[in-house]
Order: structure tokens, then sequence, then C-alpha cells
């Protein structure tokens, strides 16, 4: 979880209780940024190379990822799903349509359909595996919002608490792939981008694939 991450670095640094801090995601735009409700007003000469701290007012401080830190979680989290990672090429299943899941059937279809580009490109292989090794630091300034709202809603359920998550972040998540798809995908802008993207990509079809599997709806591969 990328917020545990977060949490060791300030409590090895401000002897913070984990107990003692409340943490929720915030929708800045192109930044990963959580707010500890917390008084600490000594945070503007703090300086670490993971994170960025700034107080609001007296009772809160927003503590902003590090590029370095984000990447790091990134390539751990795609990384530790890719063993449990079903093939995404071709399904003996019957695409059978659940009219309440059908948006998140759409968006995992979706995501299958993006990766078998991918993998046609040699950008990752049919297991998942990025081909290219590039330097992602360097490429996550280059995406544009709605690749940053997709990442925000999959750093949204990693932090979840164990294996169940709710259909408010699932839904989130799936409307950030449609937005991805209407506005982003992986032909447009900088072509460059296809790796991280495709990393993206296979974490969301992660998250929704054991979503839809969990509530015995079966995950389509195409529509």
């Amino acid at each position: 979880m990328l917020k545990d991450n977060v949490l060791t670095i300030l409590t090895d640094s401000f002897s913070w209780q984990k107990s003692a801090v409340f943490l929720y995601l915030l929708k800045y735009p192109q930044a990963i940024v959580y707010r500890f409700q917390t008084r600490f007003n000594q945070v503007d000469n703090y300086t670490h190379p993971e994170i960025i701290l700034t107080s609001v007012e007296d009772y809160a401080v927003d503590v902003q990822v590090g590029d370095r830190l984000l990447i790091s979680w990134l390539r751990t989290t795609y990384q530790s799903i890719l063993g449990d990672n079903p093939p995404f090429l071709v399904s003996n299943t019957p695409n059978l349509i659940d009219a309440e899941f059908f948006p998140i059937q759409y968006s995992h279809a979706r995501c299958c359909a993006y990766l078998r580009q991918l993998e046609q490109e040699k950008i990752i292989t049919e297991a998942g595996i990025l081909i290219p090794n590039p330097n992602l630091i360097e490429l996550l300034p280059y995406l544009n919002p709605f690749d940053w709202d997709l990442l925000k809603a999959i750093v949204s359920l990693n932090d979840e608490d164990g294996e169940i998550y709710t259909p408010k972040l699932i839904n989130h998540l799936s409307q950030a792939v449609l937005n991805f798809e209407r506005y982003s995908g992986i032909w447009r802008e900088n072509l460059q981008l296809k790796p991280i993207k495709a990393i993206l990509l296979i974490l969301a079809r992660y998250y929704l694939h054991f979503f839809l599997q969990k509530s015995s709806v079966i995950p389509p591969v195409e529509l």
C-alpha cells in the first residue's frame, strides 16, 4: 500500500503514532496527496527525498508523494500481481453480460483489448511482463490528467485494507478506464508512454477482474 509507505516515513521522521493519524486521498491534479488530520505546525523546513509536506493551517498536514516513491510503489505493485494475472488474450468462457455489472465488465474488456494491442506491439509479453525497461520516473511528468485519474483510482483500491473492494471504488476505477479510453488511450500523445500506460492497464484489469470474480460475474476479455 502506498499509504503505508508514507506512514512509515512519517512515523520514522516524527514519531507519529499510526493510530493517531487519519488519512485519505485527495483529488489534486497530477499528484498523489494524502491529508493527515493532526496538529503539527513545523513542517515548512522539513525535507525528504520521497515526500513533500505542507501544513494546512493548524489542523492538518498534506503529504505529496514524490515521483521516486510513487514509481517504486507502482513497479512493486505491478510485479506482485503478475503471477496471479490470468491470460487476457483468449478465453474459452462465453461472454455472459450481467446488466448490473455491465459497465465494469465493459471496462475490463477494454483493458484486455488494449493489452492485446500492446502485446502485439511487443510492449508486453502475453503474461503481462514489460519488454522494454524505460525509466518510468522520466515518463511520469508526461501523463495527462486522465492517466492520473486512472492512477489515482488504482491507488485508492490498493490502499484498501484486505481484499474487499467497495463498489464505489470499483465503479470509480471503471469510469477512469472509460475516460482513459475516450480522452487518452495508448495511441495519442507521446508514444514512449506506452510502457507506463501498460502497467496502469494491467493493474486496472487486475482489480476489475478480481471484483467481478468475487461477485460471481464473468470478466469478459472482449465485447
